[in-house]
């Protein structure tokens, strides 16, 4: 398996990391919003894309009994590597922004509150460069998982 972890010195933070696999397909009637679904339907990249997404938004918020299809909503990842996720708890809605990156099939989103971009720089690049030495750095890393 792989790992993934993030630091916020500002805020709220929340990470995931998938391999894109055909199973979305099945369970995408339990997280996919309404309108999320007018562009998503479908798609297992984007598909895949959103439940990274909600599953770092799930994890920033903390608690539990979140209902991810009515609850954790993201905005159009199709032509954007930043986007908005919304947490609608209790009549309050809440805005992050998530960051999304793929390697090698492999998506990373992160989610937080406050403006990490001058952490991020060229992501990919570090990405890349984590990967490679399978050490986790910076501020998002992965590392494979005996």
């Amino acid at each position: 398996g792989f790992g993934a972890a993030a630091i916020n010195l500002q805020g709220e933070v929340g990470i995931d990391i998938e391999t894109e696999r055909a199973q979305i397909h099945r369970i995408a009637h339990k997280f996919l919003h309404e309108s999320e679904a007018t562009w998503a339907s479908g798609d297992g990249e984007k598909l895949t894309k959103i439940w990274t997404a909600k599953e770092a938004l799930y994890k920033l918020h903390g608690r539990t009994q979140l209902i991810f299809a009515e609850q954790l909503v993201i905005s159009d990842f199709t032509s954007a590597r930043e986007v908005q996720g919304m947490i609608l708890e209790k009549g309050h809605k809440s805005t992050y922004k998530l960051r999304h990156e793929v390697l090698d099939n492999m998506h990373l989103c992160c989610a937080y509150w406050r403006l990490l971009d001058s952490f991020f720089g060229n992501i990919q690049q570090r990405l890349n460069f984590i990967h490679t030495l399978g050490v986790p750095q910076f501020l998002m890393g992965i590392n494979q998982i005996p």
